[in-house]
């Protein structure tokens, strides 16, 4: 029965650890993705949302090189447009991924776009999930399936 108890004890430990580390460390993630938002602005977060639709495309090195330019280019204006005016923001998005998109071709612009739809989606059902946020926060992002 000892050896038993001890096994049981163990797993009940072991399982606790788990959930420590699996708390504090998605804590520690958080922070560090809330202090790179506070510290770099929103525009930050739109890089990450622009590599993340890239992500896997099969793109050329000066391809690279461009989507990081126009990225860099257009941070400063999209933070000082979402300080200043929300909804301007939207227009500098769909200037910046028409001007990536002009870079590929049409199989990566096909790609590009339904990525980009699934990561609208996702982030309207965060919106839609989020009370006591009044309408129209956060990026909304037109139809870019009409440019290209």
């Amino acid at each position: 029965m000892k050896g038993n108890t001890k096994i049981w004890i163990g797993m009940v430990l072991l399982f606790l650890s788990g959930i420590a580390v699996g708390f504090f460390g998605s804590g520690m993630i958080i922070r560090k993705h809330v202090r790179e938002f506070v510290e770099r602005g929103p525009a930050h977060m739109n890089a990450r949302v622009v590599h993340h639709a890239l992500r896997g495309m099969d793109l050329t090195d000066d391809q690279r090189i461009e989507v990081d330019r126009i990225i860099e280019e257009t941070m400063p204006e999209m933070n000082r447009l979402s300080s200043e005016f929300g909804d301007s923001l939207e227009t500098v998005a769909t200037r910046q991924f028409d001007s990536i998109k002009a870079l590929f071709d049409e199989e990566q612009v096909k790609v590009l776009e339904e990525r980009m739809e699934k990561i609208r989606e996702m982030m309207k059902k965060r919106r839609s999930g989020r009370r006591g946020h009044g309408p129209g926060r956060g990026i909304r992002h037109k139809d870019h399936r009409s440019s290209g």
